[in-house]
């Protein structure tokens, strides 16, 4: 088979043309460009600063794809701790795709994992070949999406993050609704810049649920949402939502575990569908994960996030 990209303007034939090896090297800040430009154009892309976020979370964790010296794709194996690697990110010049580079891709990646458990975020048409990889199903992700939702009533108890004062309880709801401990991850992602960060805390002063608004292309985005009790959650919502609105935002999207009861009822009651679906698939390896509470899980910090 052909190694090296066609480059005519023959359409029919770039299009036919199949590969049999993907390069991959580690990205560097100067690939987040380029990455990002291919994650504009892909409907699960992690939302503006993703990459620079994974990239920043495990600097060994991002690669890129290349055929001959041409980057073609992108991909994401990041350390989330010492039991769990997560695959995620994986994108293909859209020029390219159709054309066997991402699972190429897919597979010169899932090796980096090496014996830890590695989770991936899977499009529901590579599930087969992710199970025939040895990967099980966990859950289904289900991405809602809507209007921004007729502004509620404010809850006082709905406050701004104070990074200093809350890291701690947010490194607490993270490792609940997370099946690995990841304490810096969680105040790194709730603080980045053009992130909004909302806690709900109650009378004492302690955190029960926090959730963060990610600008995105087009929308907000908002992930991740933890809360103890089901109210708490719509309250974070409701004012991320204000939020979002008072930025400009038109619509609202969130990432949803089929089996978070709370998660699904503020999306079904602020008028958010379901637009596309993912599956969050682990690969055993010899370590063990912690059980996560769906009960408490309302909406994932974003496919390929975690």
């Amino acid at each position: 088979m052909k190694q090296t990209l066609d480059t005519t303007s023959d359409t029919a034939a770039a299009a036919s043309e199949c590969f049999d090896t993907v390069r991959l090297a580690l990205a560097t800040p100067a690939d987040i460009e380029q990455i990002e430009a291919w994650a504009a154009d892909d409907a699960w892309q992690p939302g503006h600063g993703g990459t620079a976020m994974l990239l920043s979370t495990d600097p060994q964790g991002l690669f890129v794809g290349y055929i001959g010296e041409r980057p073609v794709s992108a991909v994401s194996v990041a350390d989330h701790g010492h039991n769990l690697a997560f695959f995620g990110t994986l994108l293909v010049d859209p020029e390219l795709r159709g054309r066997g580079i991402g699972a190429l891709t897919w597979q010169a990646a899932i090796g980096r994992a090496g014996d830890r458990t590695l989770a991936a975020d899977v499009p529901t048409h590579l599930t087969e070949k992710a199970r025939r990889l040895g990967f099980t199903d966990g859950f289904k992700i289900l991405r809602h999406v809507g209007p921004l939702p007729p502004a509620r009533g404010t809850d006082p108890h709905v406050i701004q993050l104070n990074a200093e004062k809350h890291s701690g309880q947010l490194a607490r709801l993270d490792a609940a609704c997370f099946p690995a401990q990841r304490p810096g991850f969680a105040t790194a992602f709730a603080t980045r810049t053009g992130h909004h960060t909302l806690v709900y805390a109650d009378a004492n002063g302690n955190v029960r649920g926090y959730g963060t608004m990610n600008p995105a292309p087009g929308t907000a985005r908002i992930g991740p949402l933890y809360a103890e009790r089901s109210y708490q959650a719509a309250a974070l919502f409701d004012a991320l939502c204000t939020l979002a609105g008072n930025a400009g935002a038109l619509t609202v999207s969130m990432d949803v575990p089929e089996q978070s009861m709370p998660g699904l009822a503020i999306a079904e009651t602020r008028g958010l569908s379901i637009r596309s679906q993912a599956h969050r698939m682990y690969r055993t390896g010899t370590t063990e994960l912690n059980p996560v509470a769906f009960d408490q899980l309302c909406a994932i910090t974003g496919v390929g996030l975690g």
